[in-house]
């Protein structure tokens, strides 16, 4: 088994074709140098990490909401539902676990007209701004000599 080592520009190629490296780097060990999807399409979905949160976020809310199932579907409802679910997304918005810029949790009027509530449903609409992580980190040092020429290394 003859390990294959590929240089910057070879993982550049790779990740542009969505193909995720797994790299081995002495003293660290090993990982996954990308979290491309897929998707062939433009989008915050090509992401592993954004597609599992909002994956979970949805199979979470979706789980402690059912607590309003056969409760009357009134205004009432309708605002203990919506703050279930922020007080699931808002901690996923700020600190070392935040995964959306930004969150909104619509469940009204809006979203739940008379037909929709003569049909017996209710509707939570949520509006997720996804974090993307940062592929990489451009790290570049100047460094001033004696006779101050600037020389620039970058990794």
């Amino acid at each position: 088994n003859k390990i294959r080592i590929y240089r910057q520009g070879e993982r550049g190629a790779m990740d542009k074709v969505q193909v995720n490296v797994v790299r081995r780097l002495k003293g660290e060990g090993v990982f996954i140098n990308g979290e491309e999807t897929l998707l062939l399409v433009a989008s915050s979905f090509r992401s592993v990490a954004v597609r599992r949160s909002i994956s979970a976020a949805r199979r979470a809310i979706a789980k402690a909401t059912l607590v309003g199932v056969f409760d009357p579907n009134d205004d009432y409802l309708r605002l203990s539902l919506v703050n279930i679910a922020e007080s699931y997304l808002n901690p996923l918005t700020a600190g070392p676990d935040r995964r959306f810029y930004d969150t909104e949790v619509v469940c009204d009027e809006r979203n739940n007209p008379n037909e929709v509530v003569a049909a017996g449903q209710l509707k939570i609409d949520m509006f997720l701004d996804p974090v993307i992580g940062a592929k990489r980190i451009h790290l570049t040092a100047f460094i001033q000599g004696p006779g101050t020429v600037a020389l620039i290394e970058n990794n």
